[in-house]
């Protein structure tokens, strides 16, 4: 039998995983993501990729390579490619999107012997989800079975972010992983009731990933097994999609790198290894080795959702956001957004509102003056420059009158009696 061989796991985030053993490995997957094994030692003939789900005992075929070309085994189909690299003696056989019923343990063997080239255990995990708004603080949920009597001294248990120490607690000692220092705490007086439970203040982007927790010196799994931290908010890149057309994401991948899609479900839709693209749907995901961009063609609704771009050309990994919105037309050219637009729309709605009240206003005080003029008494109004008006006659210069009360009035009285 020819040695274990060279696995490469690629998890969500384009992880790789060496392993060379004499027996089978447990290696983890997340639901919807991908797995790229290494199949090493086969020689010239064809070879077959076998599977043995979890809990049973039947063999069944995965997919074989063989001079006819590829014959995928039955629920594998779509879903299983290879690529034989520059050494003949190596296959890469990917298989992605993964689905629940994939966990058990998969064999690379010559095709018509019981040669064995290589074995790994595959471990499908169905993330708990986790939201976060960037800079919050989260909590992610673990709980083991502890022995309730343990001194605080024999405390020993671990996280890990994409196979990665994030907080790890042993004799009395506790150490964190990079980018984690004096942000992640485990209550130590909560775990020996079995409460495990990490906090992250401060969530970065760069938190996103997959979670899991050990206990008992790592040899048991934390509850739930793994879980999936959404860090969402600033840093998201907005793209505007439309209904049959494509949208490339604007930051390159040279050589290695993951594209993400979380809509209804988290999956791997583009992958990068090696200069090697890898597409997961359907032929309409791209990535141009010239340029380094990812595209998606014949955009579809469904496409709508969070996406993520782990690019591993630097170290460490680079992380890039962005929401895609597919819309049936296209937006408008118009730099102004919807709200702007229906927010202009309403001021100039309100200004002409305002002038027609003050028109109406004015006309309903002409009418009133009018009405007002038109019931007082009229005024004679002498102009003294109109020929038409009758000038009144000069008073003559006499001498002036004056009553004389002593004689007049009496005589005037006597005349008015007798008269």
């Amino acid at each position: 039998m020819c040695g274990f061989g060279t696995y490469i796991f690629c998890c969500c985030f384009g992880a790789v995983l060496l392993a060379s053993s004499s027996s089978a490995r447990t290696l983890s997957v997340s639901l919807g993501q991908s797995v790229t094994l290494l199949c090493e030692g086969a020689a010239n003939g064809p070879i077959e990729l076998r599977f043995k789900q979890q809990q049973h005992d039947q063999w069944q075929r995965v997919v074989a390579l063989h001079d006819g070309g590829v014959s995928p085994g039955p629920g594998f189909e779509e879903r299983v490619k290879f690529v034989r690299t520059e050494n003949l003696l190596i296959y890469n056989i990917t298989l992605g999107p993964v689905v629940f019923t994939d966990g058990g343990v998969y064999q690379c063997k010559a095709l018509h012997t019981d040669r064995i080239f290589s074995d790994v255990r595959l471990e499908v995990l169905d993330p708990f989800q986790v939201f976060v708004e960037l800079g919050q603080s989260v909590s992610l949920p673990c709980h083991g079975n502890i022995n309730k009597q343990i001194r605080s001294d024999e405390l020993h248990f671990r996280w890990q972010k994409d196979m990665q120490d994030v907080y790890k607690h042993q004799n009395s000692k506790t150490t964190y992983g990079p980018g984690f220092e004096n942000r992640v705490s485990v209550s130590l007086d909560r775990a020996p009731q079995g409460d495990l439970s990490l906090t992250i203040k401060e969530a970065r982007l760069s938190d996103q990933g997959k979670y899991r927790c050990f206990y008992n010196t790592e040899k048991e799994n934390g509850q739930p097994l793994s879980v999936h931290l959404n860090v969402t908010g600033l840093g998201v890149l907005v793209l505007n999609g439309v209904v049959g057309k494509s949208v490339a994401f604007p930051d390159a991948v040279k050589k290695s790198g993951t594209l993400i899609h979380k809509g209804d479900e988290q999956q791997t839709i583009g992958d990068v290894t090696g200069g090697r693209f890898t597409d997961f749907r359907e032929g309409r995901v791209q990535w141009n080795s010239t340029t380094g961009l990812f595209s998606i063609s014949g955009l579809k609704m469904e496409d709508s959702g969070m996406y993520t771009l782990l690019n591993n050309d630097t170290e460490p990994s680079k992380e890039y956001q962005y929401q895609l919105n597919v819309d049936v037309i296209p937006p408008p050219d118009s730099p102004l957004s919807g709200r702007a637009v229906a927010g202009i729309v309403l001021f100039v709605a309100a200004i002409i509102i305002i002038i027609m009240i003050i028109a109406m206003r004015k006309t309903r005080d002409a009418k009133a003056n009018e009405e007002k003029d038109a019931n007082s008494p009229s005024q004679n109004i002498m102009f003294p420059n109109d020929p038409s008006v009758p000038k009144p006659r000069p008073v003559p210069e006499t001498e002036p009158f004056v009553l004389d009360t002593k004689s007049d009035v009496p005589d005037a009285l006597t005349s008015i009696q007798s008269w």
